[in-house]
């Protein structure tokens, strides 16, 4: 916070206000719509956003690349190579195939470690909601903490469960997680990154949105407990609308910035084959 620009601050105070006035006047989907539109139509805000969610991500990608790499060494082993042979697959075959199972338990690993921390960070925000209402309600500091963990837990398993499904079984949902396991995009040059780019981060969108409004809703839920009026609903224009937006910028970044795969060999000419005796015999008693 202490590194961003006087000017970077006021942006982001000027977001918060316009969300705030929206959710005023159009409730929840107006937060949703200032949110977003607020975040995405001025650079040094994505920017800047995109860069706060880099942090984030960095056990995911620390867990999938040694996954990835455990997991192509074991396929690359003898053991392996001799099963490839015994089918008729090509070295090249092999390689595929090693890179293919890598990619997959790279992603399966990015997937859990990113449940585990998404639930985490519930569990933490919903701990902090509910003791800092039973403290105003006059609970002793011992009293407060005995009554807030069990329910911070709770919430903290519905942000894991829901990460989980956002992540493995939404559309899309694993296409950064792939990539950044090692997956080759297709095409190479300026377009096909771009182009990659957007449709990667067009498809984090639902699953991020999921992710982080389900999350809140969890928070709401727990908080409800101690605190009767606590709206269900409080948040969850704001939270869905900058979870679109980070998931359009990490997403599109990560697709531009993804491997490529390698170009197509072009095909070997075909070489003449030597005439055998018998063509030859028969070229030889063909009339003139």
């Amino acid at each position: 916070e202490n590194l961003k620009s006087e000017g970077l601050k006021a942006r982001e105070a000027a977001r918060s206000e316009a969300i705030r006035k929206a959710e005023e006047e159009g409730g929840q989907w107006g937060a949703f719509k200032a949110a977003l539109g607020e975040t995405v139509t001025d650079p040094a805000l994505l920017a800047s956003f995109t860069a706060e969610q880099i942090p984030n991500i960095l056990p995911s990608i620390l867990t999938r690349g040694t996954a990835g790499a455990v997991t192509k060494a074991t396929q690359l082993s003898a053991q392996q190579a001799a099963k490839a042979a015994a089918k008729g697959l090509t070295k090249e075959a092999a390689e595929a195939a090693a890179q293919k199972a890598a990619v997959k338990a790279g992603t399966t690993a990015a997937i859990q470690t990113g449940a585990v921390q998404q639930g985490a960070d519930i569990g933490a925000g919903a701990y902090d909601m509910i003791y800092k209402e039973l403290r105003n309600q006059g609970l002793s500091e011992e009293q407060a903490a005995a009554e807030t963990i069990n329910k911070a837990r709770a919430a903290g398993a519905s942000g894991y469960l829901l990460s989980v499904i956002a992540n493995r079984y939404l559309p899309g949902g694993e296409a950064m997680e792939r990539i950044m396991a090692g997956e080759r995009m297709a095409g190479r040059g300026v377009l096909p990154r771009i182009r990659t780019g957007l449709a990667t981060g067009a498809k984090e969108i639902p699953s991020e949105m999921l992710e982080e409004t389900g999350g809140r809703f969890s928070q709401n839920v727990a908080l409800r407990d101690v605190k009767p009026d606590q709206s269900l609903t409080e948040g969850l224009g704001e939270t869905a609308g900058m979870s679109a937006a980070g998931a359009l910028g990490l997403g599109t970044t990560t697709g531009v910035m993804g491997r490529r795969a390698a170009p197509a060999p072009a095909p070997a000419a075909e070489e003449e084959k030597p005439e055998t005796e018998k063509q030859q015999e028969a070229k030889t008693e063909a009339p003139p």
